[in-house]
């Protein structure tokens, strides 16, 4: 990758994290402090030392995210609208749009910014459901891949927001859900 994309994507994960401190969700990092107490706390949840003072060290959270699934199975939303942003550091910042009627992706619009390097990323419709979102949880626990944001609605346990933390790139995967709404 050429310097000029590698500042690019430092830019759009700095831009995610930002977005993300602004939005209240906890971002931890090697100082190992954490910042509003109604977010997942991911520091609270690390048993070594390890997991506090490296950036790549990975914190187990299945269990909180398995407790969010329930939370949100148990809320038994069939039908909603979503937005969201994707990256998973290979192109440009996802632009996601669906609309959910009984469990079922009725609707679909998918772009990305910036339009100078915008490179729409294959995604099946079913990915970013709230099940498919729980799903890219579990698959990244099970690789233990760190995390340095994971964030659920309080309401209703939907994942709200994931970044992970990983020194291989500035920015693997990133999802944030920037608006939901339930449809009757």
């Amino acid at each position: 990758m050429s310097k000029n994309g590698l500042l690019v994507w430092s830019v759009l994960g700095l831009l995610g994290l930002i977005t993300a401190c602004s939005q209240g969700e906890i971002v931890t990092g090697l100082d190992g402090q954490s910042g509003t107490p109604a977010a997942v706390d991911l520091v609270a949840l690390a048993e070594t030392a390890e997991a506090q003072t490296t950036s790549t060290a990975f914190v187990d959270y299945s269990a909180r995210a398995g407790e969010a699934r329930k939370q949100w199975e148990a809320a038994g939303i069939e039908s909603y609208r979503l937005q969201l942003t994707y990256n998973e550091g290979r192109g440009a910042m996802q632009a996601i749009r669906l609309v959910v009627e009984d469990g079922e992706v009725i609707e679909l619009k998918h772009d990305c910014f910036p339009a100078e390097i915008c490179f729409k990323v294959p995604i099946e419709k079913s990915t970013f459901t709230v099940p498919g979102i729980f799903n890219l949880i579990d698959e990244l626990a099970a690789q233990k891949i760190p995390l340095a944001i994971l964030r659920f609605d309080e309401a209703y346990g939907y994942p709200a927001a994931i970044t992970t933390n990983s020194d291989l790139a500035p920015i693997l995967r990133q999802v944030n859900i920037e608006s939901f709404e339930i449809l009757e």
